[in-house]
């Protein structure tokens, strides 16, 4: 028997999709092209939507607004301009480029003082 689901044409892909993104964290849309990203940010979805080119930089500790280490924040470039993810004076990023077309998503982790993993 065809659920509710089957009757809107939604899959099952689809949907795991949509629960993986929730399991993520609140969704936050952000409208800006500059963004600097904190400690308020950890635990969410971060979806970037300007058209234009978006730059989130991640800010040294001493800047305030600091992330404890082990906090992660997933960020997504829903625009069409991209986001690029930066690693502010002092940071040091590790992993994958902070450069991210329109719907690339990578997450942030804090894994030591001003000492970032990008994935």
């Amino acid at each position: 028997m065809p659920s509710n689901l089957d009757n809107l044409g939604i899959t099952n892909s689809a949907m795991a999709a949509v629960n993986a993104m929730a399991a993520r964290g609140p969704l936050t849309p952000i409208t800006t092209t500059s963004y600097n990203i904190s400690n308020k940010d950890v635990g969410k979805y971060l979806r970037f939507t300007a058209a234009g080119a978006v730059v989130a930089t991640v800010r040294q500790d001493s800047v305030g607004g600091a992330l404890t280490v082990g906090s992660e924040i997933t960020v997504e470039a829903g625009g069409a301009g991209g986001t690029t993810v930066t690693a502010g004076t002092g940071v040091t990023f590790h992993g994958v480029s902070g450069a991210l077309a329109q719907y690339a998503v990578c997450r942030v982790r804090k894994t030591a003082a001003n000492t970032y993993t990008l994935y």
